[in-house]
């Protein structure tokens, strides 16, 4: 029984990795440019006395706006491989019991020392705080490469949160330690944390911040570094008895879907004249977001 259900886990883990690989690099919104970013930061330091506050406020809303709204741009393949996510996505469903049953069979010293470390880089307040810091420290120290870097980051946990905070309140889905059931979805009754199961922040975050961070860092060994420190994070909320199989598994993909949309619109953002102004009327305050 344990030797199937590996063979079952080790095929859904390959088949997810293949889609979504393919998803990634298909999809417009979602391919990898040339590293702009990196290539480009003798520009950026030349460039720095030209960018304002303002420049950044304007690219941050609209790089959220970008990402909120680029499923609209998506052709027939990009279709394709967004609906291989979602036969995985259902599929993972089919896994929830036997994934909490090994986890729960598998308690021990290490485990549990791990465990803490994987919910806190997943946690919100902290990856919120990071962002923040990182993107401060670039603007003091006229740095853009961190300026850039917590800005993308914060861009990510904003998308995240847009996508995830509504999710967990209108499914409702139960925690497995309620002993409901992996079925038990309660419309519009997420608001409690005994139902805020669906879908699993905490990973979509720790994929969406090591997505960035390997990308602007680019160093094979940084990158093994941050997705194995990824990694706990989903597995920490399953150890912990917090969260499904399937709300990990939506959960990771979203972080990584949302954190490379965030690369490739700052990617095509960069040297172009951005500019948000705030116009105070009688009828209210209007906003005006223009590209040159």
């Amino acid at each position: 029984m344990k030797i199937i259900w590996q063979n079952k886990f080790i095929l859904f883990t390959v088949v997810f990795l293949s889609v979504q690989n393919n998803f990634s690099q298909e999809i417009p919104s979602l391919k990898k440019h040339p590293r702009l970013l990196l290539s480009n930061c003798e520009s950026y330091k030349q460039d720095i006395n030209k960018r304002s506050f303002s420049d950044d406020g304007s690219l941050f809303i609209s790089s959220i706006a970008g990402t909120l709204s680029s499923p609209f741009n998506w052709e027939s393949n990009d279709l394709y491989y967004a609906g291989g996510l979602l036969v995985l996505s259902s599929g993972s469903f089919l896994l929830d019991d036997e994934v909490r049953k090994v986890f729960l069979a598998n308690r021990n010293n290490t485990f549990d020392k791990l465990e803490p470390i994987g919910y806190a880089y997943g946690a919100p307040l902290n990856t919120i705080l990071g962002s923040l810091l990182i993107y401060t420290s670039g603007a003091l120290l006229d740095n853009n490469w961190l300026r850039n870097t917590g800005l993308m980051l914060s861009e990510t946990l904003v998308v995240i949160g847009i996508i995830q905070i509504p999710s967990r309140i209108i499914f409702g889905r139960a925690r497995p330690y309620t002993e409901s059931g992996n079925a038990s979805f309660k419309y519009l009754k997420g608001l409690g944390q005994d139902r805020a199961s669906f879908i699993s922040g905490h990973a979509a975050i720790a994929f969406g911040i090591s997505n960035i961070l390997s990308h602007q860092i680019d160093n094979p060994f940084a990158t093994i570094g941050l997705y194995g420190l990824a990694s706990l994070t989903p597995l920490s909320r399953l150890y912990a008895d917090k969260h499904w199989f399937s709300d990990i598994f939506i959960g990771t993909a979203l972080g990584i879907i949302i954190s490379n949309t965030i690369i490739k619109f700052n990617e095509e953002s960069a040297g172009r004249n951005q500019k948000l102004s705030i116009i105070p009327t009688l009828n209210g305050i209007h906003f005006i977001y223009s590209i040159n």
